[in-house]
């Protein structure tokens, strides 16, 4: 009778570690997403502050075709703010903008692994609880 009582926490704890597991990739996955932003937002400034010095540019026009492009305009961009908005700015004003959005995105990084972090140990704890129920 002692071990059904046993049996039910490793069964729930079991449940609690695949559940936790889970959330561990799919934070996982949220940092690759957010790694992926970080990168292009950095190339993109990168971009916009050597933005004077080009002299030709390639824009893609899908499935792999690029068209030769000049820039009539080096002093404005239009820039997509969210929901499909997009608005004409200025480059410093693009560049503060994507820096504002960059900083957002380590934001939502750093809190992501910290979250994982804490369900790293609990995982931790539980796989250790369950290793030693199971080998007695």
């Amino acid at each position: 009778m002692a071990k059904e009582p046993q049996q039910t926490d490793s069964r729930r704890m079991l449940m609690e570690l695949r559940t936790l597991q889970m959330q561990a990739e799919d934070g996982e996955r949220q940092l690759a997403v957010l790694q992926d932003m970080a990168e292009q937002t950095t190339a993109t400034i990168s971009a916009l502050e050597n933005l004077p010095l080009a002299t030709g540019a390639l824009f893609s026009a899908g499935s792999g075709v690029l068209v030769k492009a000049s820039a009539d305009d080096s002093k404005n961009v239009l820039v997509e703010v969210g929901g499909g908005v997009v608005m004409e700015k200025s480059v410093p004003d693009a560049v503060a903008f994507l820096q504002q959005r960059l900083g957002q995105a380590v934001a939502a990084s750093g809190k992501i692994r910290e979250r994982n972090s804490a369900l790293s140990g609990r995982i931790e704890e539980l796989s250790a609880f369950l290793q030693q129920a199971g080998s007695q």
